[in-house]
């Protein structure tokens, strides 16, 4: 395996780092992964050493206002001057690019995590229709709020209007993070609801990388991007035989315990979509890729990558591997 960095220029001007874990052999397929808010591309750096050993390259880039991208720290949690979703969402497009025209004669997956996984769900349906990737696999996800998310949004344009963009509020802060950790049993961080895993956690905290607050303008964009991806409208436009898994937590609560993915899940059903499936993890928290049980988690999603790769464009509802919990 070796490792590579890069800066992609966007459309904007702005440098993306772009990191890869590469096998040393050609490899049989690529995953692009679109890292969580608050955190940075070298977080899977375990997942992509597991994924080169078995012949999968993986990429993946610090989005704005996280890891390298940033440059600085006051650059933390703050994505654009205006229209800070649709940008980080054109960035995952560019991105994908990149790397697909690098491969032109194999498969290129997604992967989006929590924030990643709503910028994944915007890209797939704003520029899914381009058939660069072959499916997305959404991790710590969560669907349809429209009635939350839009006072959620009231709130931080209040905010960002008196204050101002990089404003950092201890009330935001609060109103999203305050109560993730009721379900966990004497937590030893504020931190704790990520994952089981204490010594993963520790090193989370002690990480600036991880542990600043977002800018107003990051919630507001957010909240912005969070109410136009679930709306009937932009849903449609996924395309109906793009492959789409799910895989959660039972004990994730930006996925409400389990149910906001399942409304994700049965809202891509009622779509039309035929290759939609998902898995919950009994008693995963957020971060299942950290998770004590993270190992068989990598198994299983190389098991259902290798199934999605071999099939060919036009195939249809094919039976996938099936999950059991752990």
């Amino acid at each position: 395996m070796r490792r590579e960095k890069e800066g992609l220029i966007m459309t904007d001007g702005v440098e993306v780092i772009l990191h890869a874990w590469l096998p040393d052999m050609q490899p049989r397929y690529v995953l692009v992964v679109c890292h969580g808010m608050k955190e940075f591309a070298e977080r899977y750096d375990e997942f992509a050493t597991f994924l080169c050993a078995n012949g999968v390259a993986l990429y993946a880039h610090d989005q704005r206002g996280h890891g390298e991208t940033a440059v600085a720290s006051e650059n933390l949690g703050f994505l654009a001057e205006r229209h800070g979703f649709g940008r980080v969402v054109d960035d995952l497009r560019e991105v994908l690019g990149a790397v697909s025209s690098r491969y032109p004669a194999i498969k290129v997956f997604l992967l989006g995590h929590s924030f990643g996984s709503f910028v994944s769900q915007g890209y797939m349906e704003r520029y899914g229709r381009e058939h660069v990737i072959s499916g997305c696999l959404l991790s710590g996800t969560a669907g349809p709020r429209l009635a939350l998310v839009s006072s959620a949004r009231v709130l931080a344009g209040f905010i960002r209007l008196f204050r101002g963009a990089r404003h950092r509020s201890a009330l935001l802060k609060w109103m999203v993070f305050g109560r993730y950790n009721l379900r966990v049993e004497s937590p030893e961080s504020e931190n704790s609801w990520l994952s089981r895993d204490k010594a993963l956690i520790r090193n989370y905290d002690a990480d600036p990388k991880c542990t600043f607050v977002p800018t107003v303008s990051f919630f507001c964009d957010m909240f912005e991007g969070l109410f136009s991806i679930h709306t009937s409208r932009m849903m449609a436009g996924i395309p109906k035989n793009l492959p789409v898994f799910l895989f959660f937590g039972s004990e994730d609560p930006v996925g409400e315990y389990g149910s906001s993915p399942r409304k994700l899940y049965e809202a891509y059903r009622r779509m039309g979509m035929a290759d939609v499936s998902m898995h919950e993890y009994e008693g995963g928290r957020h971060e299942m890729l950290n998770e004590t049980n993270r190992a068989d988690v990598m198994s299983e999603l190389l098991s259902l990558l290798d199934g999605w790769s071999v099939r060919k464009k036009d195939e249809a509802e094919v039976r996938f591997p099936t999950l059991s919990n752990r």
